[in-house]
């Protein structure tokens, strides 16, 4: 039986999303300083590194930010609006989207 090509889509972007959290761990638990955590509490993000990935035409901006289920994360923007996704959640959300996949 052939599947459908939006749930190889689905699929696809699930592999990518987890490569993501799991590069994204290390940096999580930096030690921040003092200076940092109040620009982190004053601006909501700060930039702490660039991170180039195979394929990648060039590094993108890596920040820091908290999410309000999780804490403190790390993350590069995603997608045009350049919006800061927890990898916590978004490990979680697609947890629940392979789950709904299968049934």
């Amino acid at each position: 039986m052939q599947t459908h090509p939006a749930e190889d889509f689905k699929e696809e972007l699930l592999k990518i999303q987890d490569e993501q959290i799991k590069d994204s761990k290390d940096l999580e638990r930096k030690d921040y300083t003092a200076f940092q955590k109040l620009l982190l509490r004053v601006f909501g993000r700060i930039h702490v590194g660039r991170e180039k990935k195979t394929g990648w035409d060039s590094p993108l901006p890596l920040y820091a930010f908290r999410c309000s289920k999780h804490g403190i994360q790390t993350a590069y923007p995603s997608g045009w609006s350049k919006t800061l996704l927890c990898p916590e959640c978004v490990s979680e959300v697609s947890a629940e989207m392979k789950h709904k996949i299968k049934t």
